[in-house]
């Protein structure tokens, strides 16, 4: 549990904030908003976004609000006067602090939260009538929506009244009621039952040994599971559903309450399964075997979890389907690849460019071909300075964000990590694919040309997501001493297993000898530049592709 904060601070002297709702006010005063006084709507979005380890910003990143340049790019007058956090909060605009009291009425019977934390300032920008909130109410978070997770997470229903269990320890004659709400015992007419046998008290105690046991593995395998995804894969929206997931488990834990669990709970000495493993327990080959292992445990837990708990409430084991079910669909996400390394399997047309004469020719060219949907933009131009191909990069990045095309630079693995492309494209002749990996966050994306089966194969076993496959014909683009032609693309099917693209000198016409040798992705450069109207004629490489 955060500790709290025990300063009064500014207009939020009344309530206690969370460590995470002060840093992200504070974060939010670095920014200004034009003819407003104090800190508004516009400052405070962007402040939780900053603190990236907080509720509100995994429920922003789960509507699609990522990061602040969304923002900006929305309310271009929103800019940062301040670098760095300040130390001092700053005063808030009246109007905000009159719809964060009207939020905190919505979900507290108290008028104010035992902690004022980062959800409760979303739902204060939930609530209103200004373009701050018509625009999170787009993106599906309402204020109805944002007040039933809150009561959801702290355990408060909608009549605000507080969800528990009993935290007496069961005697005889008498059962626990499940929480209010859970369907499986009527409150109002509940009555005594007959005196339990010591036998079905002793199992009764057993029972909360289960689901403890069961519970601690489960949130424990999340943990490792979110780790693999947060600093592994740098997957947002993967590490956004871990903590969700972790988040409601938690609350249906909390409303069992925790003292029947600790009452019951029997570890070393009295476990019988506390002394047991086997040798595969003890080693683990990849990370990615680390992640799978742990949500296998996770929906082995959550399985358990959800049959015992059965045994008091109906409600909850529906909600531990639910989250079991859930980790199917994550674990789908985690091991088949990342969201870029998906959008690289649909992948069919991989287009290279050069920096252009100007950026506004560049440019040009660049959203042309994000509007028909090419799949992967390659930049390489290997006469541009470093400074000007980092601009190109940049643009580049800027005008595939968001969209389905996957920006990839070649050789550079320093412009790659610095202006946020997807992925780097490697030759025979620069980094090998091992070393290339390394440089490498996990999540980014390698790509190796490659001119043999034996490359191929060995491109594979390095790391790399896919290979380029050729020279296939003669190129105007670049000129080779050898082609490696049809024949090596019909010797590599089937031979590696990750996307494999026939390069060089591919043109419409001798699409079908490619098609024909079993490949149906492509990557061209010369066919799309060299002509009048680049992005219409990509749109025809593109539906030759779809019928392939």
């Amino acid at each position: 549990m955060a500790m709290k904060s025990t300063r009064p601070l500014n207009a939020f002297r009344h309530w206690e904030l969370t460590p995470a709702a002060e840093r992200a006010l504070r974060a939010a005063a670095t920014w200004h908003f034009p003819e407003q006084n104090g800190v508004g709507p516009h400052e405070i979005l962007i402040g939780l976004l900053a603190e990236e380890e907080c509720r509100a910003a995994d429920w922003l990143r789960q509507s699609g609000i990522h990061e602040s340049r969304q923002l900006t790019a929305r309310w271009p007058h929103l800019r940062q006067h301040v670098e760095g956090p300040l130390r001092e909060l700053p005063e808030p605009h009246p109007s905000f602090l009159s719809n964060l009291r009207a939020a905190i009425r919505r979900v507290s019977e108290t008028g104010r939260p035992p902690e004022l934390a980062t959800e409760h300032l979303l739902l204060a920008l939930a609530i209103g009538e200004g373009e701050v909130t018509q625009w999170l109410h787009g993106q599906g978070l309402t204020a109805e929506a944002v007040a039933t997770r809150i009561r959801d997470l702290h355990g408060v229903q909608a009549d605000n009244t507080p969800v528990s269990l009993p935290e007496e320890p069961v005697v005889q004659g008498t059962l626990p009621l499940p929480p209010k709400g859970c369907g499986t015992v009527d409150e109002n007419t509940a009555s005594p039952l007959p005196a339990l046998s010591s036998e079905i008290l002793a199992e009764k105690a057993e029972v909360w040994r289960i689901l403890d046991a069961a519970a601690n593995r489960a949130m424990e395998a999340l943990r490792v599971v979110e780790d693999y995804a947060r600093f592994i894969l740098d997957d947002v929206l993967s590490t956004a559903c871990c903590k969700e997931m972790r988040h409601e488990l938690g609350a249906i834990l909390r409303g069992w309450g925790s003292r029947q669990r600790l009452l019951h709970r029997r570890t070393e000495g009295s476990d019988v399964g506390s002394a047991l493993h086997t040798e595969a327990e003890l080693t683990r080959q990849t990370t990615a075997e680390v992640c799978h292992v742990n949500l296998k445990r996770c929906q082995e837990s959550l399985r358990s979890l959800e049959e015992y708990s059965k045994l008091h409430s109906a409600d909850d084991a529906l909600s531990l389907k639910s989250l079991r079910y859930r980790t199917y669909t994550l674990e789908q996400a985690l091991l088949l690849g990342s969201p870029l390394r998906q959008r690289l399997e649909r992948a069919r047309l991989y287009v290279l460019v050069d920096c252009r004469e100007s950026v506004q020719a560049f440019s040009d060219l660049i959203a042309g071909f994000v509007e028909v949907g090419v799949h992967v933009l390659q930049l390489r131009d290997k006469n541009a300075s470093d400074r000007l191909l980092l601009e190109r990069a940049e643009i580049l990045r800027e005008l595939t964000a968001g969209s389905q095309t996957l920006a990839i630079i070649n050789d550079r693995a320093d412009i790659t990590l610095l202006s946020g492309a997807d992925g780097l494209h490697v030759g025979q002749s620069e980094l090998s694919a091992q070393q290339a990996r390394r440089c490498l966050p996990a999540r980014h994306l390698l790509g190796v040309s490659t001119h043999s089966k034996n490359q191929a194969q060995r491109a594979e076993k390095e790391g790399a997501d896919y290979i380029g496959v050729g020279p296939i014909f003669r190129s105007n683009t670049k000129n080779f001493d050898k082609l490696a032609g049809v024949a090596l693309l019909r010797e590599i099917v089937g031979e590696v297993r990750i996307p494999a693209f026939a390069i060089g000198g591919v043109t419409r016409r001798k699409l079908p000898e490619v098609l024909k040798a079993g490949f149906s992705r492509v990557a061209v450069c010369g066919a799309l530049l060299d002509t009048s109207n680049p992005s219409a004629e990509a749109e025809k490489w593109l539906e030759d592709l779809s019928t392939a």
